[in-house]
């Protein structure tokens, strides 16, 4: 300590095990895992890239909002939103484990409407037109979404499979609240659907895919809103967290 330099010495003990060298050919006939293939996935990147280089090129107003896109975006930090809500949702498995269920809705439903007002009115601005055109088809809103949730920070989102109106699947690494959770290493909340708001966020961005007409599109207000999501919204959710792996599958089918 305290030295202008360090040194090292490398030496062999009489219990030194070198194991045989491996050759080239047991190398290759390892058992080496196959990588996953996801959808559309250089479309998906190249979009989420060129959105994100339009975000950070744009600078907030007094207010620290950022205007654009038809929209107002944030940008805050992640930890200050996970804190907030995973804090909330202890102190109510501990004091008041009745109104859990409910309170799991609202975060859901905090996705929702997130997709459903940013997603919308980004996929019908000007400058979303101008540069990638109206989805055509159900998978091209699917994929602009994902593109859309990646540019945001949302996470790594990729598009496993869709079978418009029947089933969607993605595949999320890491998204802020699973980041969160395994930092924080809270068992209690592990045990809990944690990433709500990306189950919320999935629901919506196939309702708008199913349910409308990019060509034409409707007026995204408050009644719309409910069309889509109070109780005609059939869709169930499998959802696996990222607390035994580096990502979290989210499946909404019929």
């Amino acid at each position: 300590m305290n030295k202008p330099y360090c040194g090292f010495k490398f030496f062999h003990t009489k219990s030194f095990f070198s194991p045989p060298p491996v050759t080239l050919e047991q190398m290759l006939a390892l058992p080496f895992p196959k990588k996953p293939v996801f959808a559309h996935e250089s479309e998906i990147a190249h979009k989420a890239r060129l959105l994100r280089n339009i975000i950070e090129k744009k600078k907030p107003d007094s207010r620290g909002l950022l205007v654009m896109f038809g929209v107002t975006l944030t940008h805050h930090l992640a930890h200050y939103h996970n804190r907030i809500t995973f804090e909330t949702l202890r102190r109510l498995k501990d004091r008041l484990p009745e109104t859990i269920q409910v309170f799991e809705e609202l975060l859901r439903e905090a996705g929702q409407i997130c997709v459903f007002n940013t997603f919308s009115g980004i996929l019908c601005s000007e400058n979303w037109i101008a540069r990638f055109q109206h989805s055509k088809t159900p998978e091209e809103t699917v994929i602009n979404c994902v593109a859309i949730a990646r540019a945001l920070g949302f996470g790594r989102w990729q598009l496993v499979n869709f079978q418009p109106n029947k089933r969607l699947e993605l595949r999320v690494s890491l998204t802020p609240e699973a980041a969160y959770l395994l930092l924080s290493k809270d068992i209690l909340l592990e045990k809990t659907s944690a990433e709500l708001f990306l189950q919320g966020a999935t629901i919506a961005i196939m309702q708008l895919a199913m349910r409308v007409n990019w060509q034409n599109p409707q007026s995204f207000d408050r009644e719309q809103y409910r069309a889509f999501f109070k109780g005609d919204a059939p869709w169930k959710i499998s959802h696996e967290t990222a607390f035994k792996t580096t990502y979290s599958n989210v499946i909404i089918s019929r």
